[in-house]
């Protein structure tokens, strides 16, 4: 007998270019497609050529996040809690780009879910900001 595993798939809105020093929102989704998720943890990960302005969900905080072989990147932890099947949540960031980015910058961003479940080939979204 097999036990259905949770499924989760980020879709990433992709903000585009913004100048130095101006604010911009970035968001994504999680959307459950599998069995009920317990605790769904969700890691955007991006540059320190932004600030985090604001964040819509008292669930997520700005954190050191641990991306590709240990290496540490700024970012924002979102403690999404339980998730039922076919239930999406988002999140909406509000970013500035720092004065130390230079013209023409590219950043490119990682959102990933950390929780065991079925299918990982669909559990990451990767976001990109020109600065210029």
């Amino acid at each position: 007998m097999s036990t259905a595993l949770p499924d989760l798939t980020i879709v990433s809105s992709q903000p585009g270019d913004v100048a130095p020093l101006t604010m911009f929102t970035h968001s994504f989704t999680v959307t459950n497609v599998g069995a009920t998720v317990g605790q769904a943890q969700v890691h955007d990960s991006f540059s320190t050529t932004f600030d985090v302005v604001a964040l819509d969900n008292p669930d997520c905080y700005v954190a050191t996040v641990l991306v590709r072989m240990r290496r540490q990147q700024a970012g924002v932890v979102c403690n999404l809690g339980e998730i039922e099947p076919g239930t999406s949540l988002t999140v909406t960031e509000t970013l500035r780009a720092k004065y130390t980015s230079y013209s023409g910058s590219v950043v490119v961003n990682r959102n990933h879910n950390v929780e065991l479940e079925a299918d990982y080939l669909n559990n990451s979204a990767y976001w990109s900001v020109s600065v210029r």
